[in-house]
This record gives structure tokens, C-alpha cells and sequence, in this order.
């Protein structure tokens, strides 16, 4: 795989890119997330033909269901090396779920032959593509989404010290692709917050979606973008040729080869 940083991302946005590159940046910590001053990812990155970091002026329970955190858990772990598992339980601690969830959530997987029981004992992702693709196909965007708004809207929201959040989408997408959008314009922006948000506190408008960051997203979205599972997910299961775009741009960097059950070991 040849995503630029996956797997220490949240190490390079502090101790490396980001910071050399805007030294002037006062990087502080709270509740465990990175929070970098005016310079936290913002919804005016990534404009086509730009570069990271490219900032707006002022940057310079409706939760997942939690079968899908657990093919969230499964995916990333999957995408930064991690197949093998000891137990229902390992898995089911990893995702913060109960192990109950975590046994239904494998039967589909073992059904469609993208995670394998294994003879002795725990369990080995033998096929990630088809697990990310699993995961992405069940992903329903329009019965997560809380907040349908404006682009300056969300910026403002992004802005304010009180907003805990994390990018997906295609701005995510861009971050994970290395920083610079050779793909397509942004289309539609995806926020996750764990701040209570409503609609009517906010323009209408189909620019940007907001959703609630479940607790698993909001303890592991450190860098201020959704994992890459989640990111990849999210633009399978948005509309608009921009989306489609960045979903390819993804799969084809993260599989440029078959990636089967040959390449696992029992």
C-alpha cells in the first residue's frame, strides 16, 4: 500500500509535514486529539490543483451502527497490516463493541469469504478489498446525516474551538492520497462531530453533511480526518461523479494488485 503516512499519520501532521511546513503553528493537545491552532483540516483544503496544506483565510443515537464499527474496525486494521485476530473478543475490544455484535457482524464476512475462521483458533482477514467493500455497501449515508448545510456554514461551525471533529469524504480522501488533489473537485463535504448539532441551527443547503462521531471514531480520529475505511466508505456511498472519482482514485492506490487468500497464512 502506498497511501503517504497511513498507520503514523497522526505523528506526521505534528512532528512533520504539517509543522515544518507552517512553523509559526502553537500545536496543543485536548482529550487526546490533535488540535493544531489555525491550523486544524478545514473544508476549503484541497481545492483542485492544490497542495497540503491549502487553508481558508481564517484556518491559515444517530451513531453507526455498530456492525459496521466492527467492518470498520476489521478494514483499517486489514489496510495498515493487521489480519490476524486471537478472538471474537480481541476483535470486539478493538472495536468498543459487545462480543455478541461482534459474532454477528462476522457472519456476513465469513459468508462472502473476506474473513476466515481459522483451524486452531481466532480469525484472518483473507480478502480486504471485498471486507472494505462489505463495509461500504451497507454504509447509508442519508439516514446518518443530522446536518444538511451550506459550505460557509460548516466552515463557521469548523471554526469554533467548541467543535470536535473529524473531515471525510473527499477532503479526507486528498489527505490520504498524499496531499495534493489530482483527482476531481471536492463535491460534497462530509463532517463527523461529537457535538449535538440540528438542523435548525443551520442554513439549508447540500454542499456539506454533518454526522455524529461515534465514541470508537472519536477515540481512534486523532488526525482530524476519518480513518481511511471510514473515508473510503462514506464517498462509495455518496452521489455525484466527484465522489466516484476519489472512490477509484482509493481503490486503485490501495489495491494496484489481487490481494487474496494466497497471501494470508493459515
Amino acid at each position: 500500500m502506498t497511501i503517504q503516512g497511513y498507520g503514523v499519520l497522526a505523528a506526521l501532521f505534528v512532528k512533520g509535514t504539517f509543522v515544518e511546513m507552517k512553523p509559526n503553528l502553537k500545536v496543543k493537545r485536548s482529550q487526546g486529539r490533535v488540535k493544531c491552532g489555525q491550523g486544524r483540516p478545514c473544508l476549503f483544503s484541497y481545492k483542485y490543483g492544490s497542495s497540503f496544506p491549502c487553508f481558508y483565510e481564517i484556518c491559515e443515537d444517530g451513531s453507526m451502527k455498530n456492525v459496521e464499527i466492527v467492518w470498520r474496525t476489521l478494514a483499517d486494521a486489514a489496510l495498515g497490516g493487521q489480519r490476524d485476530w486471537n478472538s471474537i473478543g480481541d476483535i470486539a475490544k478493538a472495536a468498543s463493541v459487545a462480543p455478541s455484535t461482534t459474532h454477528q457482524a462476522l457472519g456476513r464476512l465469513l459468508d462472502i469469504g473476506a474473513v476466515r475462521a481459522n483451524s486452531r483458533r481466532g480469525y484472518t482477514v483473507v480478502a480486504p478489498e471485498k471486507l472494505l467493500d462489505a463495509f461500504a455497501a451497507h454504509r447509508n449515508l442519508r439516514a446518518d446525516t443530522v446536518v444538511s448545510t451550506t459550505l460557509p456554514a460548516a466552515q463557521t461551525f469548523l471554526d469554533d474551538g467548541e467543535a470536535d471533529y473529524a473531515l471525510s469524504g473527499s477532503t479526507a480522501a486528498v489527505h490520504y492520497l498524499g496531499g495534493r488533489n489530482t483527482v476531481a473537485d471536492l463535491g460534497r463535504r462530509i463532517i463527523y462531530t461529537t457535538r449535538t448539532v440540528s438542523q435548525v441551527d443551520f442554513p439549508a443547503g447540500d454542499e456539506v453533511i454533518i454526522l455524529t462521531e461515534d465514541q470508537d471514531a472519536a477515540r481512534k480520529w486523532r488526525s482530524g480526518y476519518a480513518s481511511l475505511a471510514q473515508t473510503y466508505a462514506d464517498l462509495w456511498a455518496s452521489p455525484g461523479w466527484q465522489a466516484a472519482e476519489f472512490t477509484r482514485a482509493l481503490k486503485t492506490t490501495l489495491f494496484p494488485a489481487a490481494d487474496w487468500e494466497q497471501r494470508t497464512s493459515a
